[in-house]
């Protein structure tokens, strides 16, 4: 049931279903099954992954908590999570922990992961690419290129692949 409330980020209309270009998987329950039983993905398989590109207001209440792993990718807004008992440095922490980088570090490394795709794959001018995952600086998204891969995006592109 759709609603209005008050949020952190202000008074919202708050939305559950249904928004503009949204794509949703739900991964079968045999792959999770078989997955569970894996020592490296047990922990770690997504069950639901989407893409909401505008999804203004959107919401879940899960009181109960889920057992499964769900990744959401919004491109643009912003919004809170809130996990009762967690602060974000325990969070983030955890994330650390499990993962290995702090989740804002690990966010640059998937837009890099990205950006290495699209420039193995597309012809795409560099600075188009960095626009494509959130960099409209080019000189920014070099220097997080450089950063994360230890060469420019135009020398990785120079690399021989195949």
């Amino acid at each position: 049931m759709d609603k209005i409330t008050m949020t952190p980020v202000g008074i919202v209309m708050r939305k559950r279903h249904g928004f503009p270009g949204q794509h949703h998987l739900i991964v079968p329950q045999d792959i999770v099954r078989a997955g569970r039983r894996h020592p490296l993905l047990a922990k770690l398989l997504p069950t639901a992954a989407g893409y909401f590109p505008h999804a203004a207001g959107h919401y879940v209440v899960r009181p109960e908590g889920v057992a499964e792993v769900i990744v959401i990718l919004c491109s643009a807004g912003r919004g809170w999570f809130e996990l009762a008992g967690t602060s974000t440095s325990h969070l983030s922490a955890l994330f650390r922990r499990k993962v290995g980088y702090p989740p804002m570090d690990y966010f640059a490394r998937l837009k890099i992961q990205r950006a290495c795709w699209l420039l193995d794959s597309t012809t795409a001018p560099v600075k188009e690419i960095g626009a494509q995952i959130g960099c409209s600086d080019a000189y920014y998204f070099s220097r997080l290129f450089r950063q994360i891969m230890g060469m420019s995006p135009r020398s990785y592109r120079a690399i021989p692949k195949g």
